[in-house]
């Protein structure tokens, strides 16, 4: 990049705008604006520059309403707007790509007036970023049942099985998995629940689904985000449920990872 599209880049980019930028004294000035680029019987240097700067924020803007629509439709289009002004002033986009243009929004939210009035948001709003995240997370093979199947009984204990890599689990204080349901199923949003709650969020094909689980399953999930041998996992199971039967509890939950694709690589032990 050129001092001059470096130039540009800053004043286009300016939380405060680009005449505001241009007087502050940090850079060219008007005089120097006007040397670079011209105005003409149109336009002058100043609003030919503001057409792009109003380009740039509103192609971020729409770009974060995409990637936040629940939080963007608790907020209303005016508080959301003034929410990302703020924010991009905080955290201007450092890479090329846009995909990762908010992906500080839920963080930034714990210490704004929006998130101190409405403290779930913040909650929300990591949700809707781990979806973005998951969708676009590595690709990796999911087992099948057959594939389990196909190993030997008494190498089961030794076998490593882990999570693929684009699962994620959330550790929430609000119920908000609710609430972005209802708002995808055009339903009333009601206040979500202040509840400590984890929610897992997976890929599945081409579709990205979110779902409340158990601590305990949380929990078994996170081990396994690395190859964990399954005598490990039942141990665990034996360790923290409450069910009578630890084995049909394990049962159950392998049935439904493999149901969801939650799974890859198994490697039995030797």
């Amino acid at each position: 990049m050129s001092d001059l599209q470096r130039l540009i880049y800053r004043l286009i980019t300016a939380p405060e705008g680009v005449e505001a930028n241009a007087r502050c004294g940090r850079g060219i000035g008007l005089e120097g604006i006007a040397a670079i680029v011209p105005g003409d019987g149109r336009l002058d240097s100043l609003e030919r520059l503001d057409i792009y700067a109003t380009a740039y924020f509103y192609r971020l803007l729409n770009c974060l309403k995409e990637d936040y629509p629940t939080t963007l439709a608790v907020l209303s289009e005016d508080r959301f707007e003034k929410l990302v002004r703020d924010y991009l002033a905080a955290h201007p986009p450092t890479k090329p790509s846009i995909q990762h243009a908010g992906k500080a929004l839920p963080g930034y939210l714990r210490g704004h007036c929006y998130g101190i009035e409405q403290p779930y948001l913040e909650d929300l709003a990591r949700l809707e970023r781990s979806i973005i995240d998951v969708f676009h997370g590595a690709d990796a093979i999911p087992i099948e049942r057959k594939n389990l199947e196909s190993i030997s009984p008494a190498r089961w204990p030794t076998m490593q099985i882990r999570t693929l890599p684009s699962v994620t689990i959330l550790d929430c204080k609000w119920r908000v998995g609710k609430l972005l349901r209802a708002a995808a199923e055009g339903e009333p949003r009601a206040l979500p629940e202040q509840a400590q709650v984890s929610v897992l969020v997976w890929r599945q094909h081409f579709t990205v689904y979110h779902r409340e689980i158990e601590q305990s399953e949380a929990c078994l999930l996170k081990l396994a985000e690395e190859p964990v041998a399954f005598a490990r996992l039942c141990e665990e199971v034996s360790r923290t449920t409450d069910e009578n039967d630890p084995v049909a509890r394990i049962g159950k939950l392998l049935e439904r990872w493999l149901a969801d694709g939650l799974l890859t690589a198994v490697l039995p032990g030797g």
